[in-house]
């Protein structure tokens, strides 16, 4: 499927985030490292919402959950979601923040891989897959190859919990002209509406199918929602 925009030849979502990272590791951007890394700084509606959602679907499914989640960066989440999961796998393209988060994160029960983008196995089901703030960053294609393997790690019964912070709040107009911008943010350039019709052959639905722009999104099989 090709984006909704046309993009540049030489412009590599998953490349331009590694340089980033990159930039905070050598210590010249420690505003970002420190925001990225330190797990008091997640914004604290963001963390209610999750949790609330990981109570219900715990409820629903009448287990322990094992979670995923997909774009773990530093490993922040399983410090603030401690006491929700059964056990938590974190993966990430960038090695050095897998790093970061086995560092000073890893468990017996929480453990953080680097995977190639787009492209990977876990050789595991599981009952829930978090992918929070992470579809921001990456263009068309890759999001959509990431949701293909999201659905391709998620258990029968099993549901996918997707948070995004700053996305569905311009024309694609403005995302073309800002995609065509040298400085362009990676993550203003999709509207997430579009990438959700995008996935609807993996009969996949939206819980709220009424909001036009969402950035919060509980997704399940048609055949597997529960009554």
């Amino acid at each position: 499927m090709s984006s909704i925009w046309e993009p540049k030849d030489d412009y590599n979502t998953v490349d331009d985030f590694i340089e980033r990272t990159h930039r905070c590791i050598t210590g010249k951007d420690h505003a970002t490292f420190s925001a990225d890394a330190a797990p008091a700084m997640l914004h604290e509606p963001a963390v209610e919402w999750i949790k609330t959602q990981l109570n219900n679907i715990k409820e629903e499914l009448g287990r322990e959950l094992d979670i995923l989640e997909v774009g773990s960066g530093y490993g922040r989440w399983p410090v603030v979601l401690e006491g929700f999961f059964e056990t938590y796998t974190g993966v990430d393209v960038t090695e050095s923040r897998v790093k970061h988060a086995a560092k000073h994160y890893s468990k017996e029960n929480v453990s953080f891989h680097h995977i190639k983008p787009c492209d990977w196995s876990m050789d595991k089901k599981y009952d829930v897959v978090l992918s929070l703030m992470v579809l921001q960053h990456l263009k068309m294609q890759d999001a959509l190859d990431t949701f293909a393997e999201i659905e391709n790690h998620l258990k029968e019964d099993g549901v996918a919990v997707l948070h995004e912070g700053r996305i569905g709040r311009i024309t694609e107009a403005e995302a073309n002209d800002l995609y065509l911008s040298d400085d362009c943010p990676a993550h203003m350039i999709y509207k997430p509406i579009s990438l959700f019709e995008g996935v609807a052959p993996l009969e996949w639905h939206q819980e709220d199918e009424n909001k036009k722009f969402p950035c919060q999104f509980i997704l399940r099989r048609k055949n597997e929602t529960a009554n």
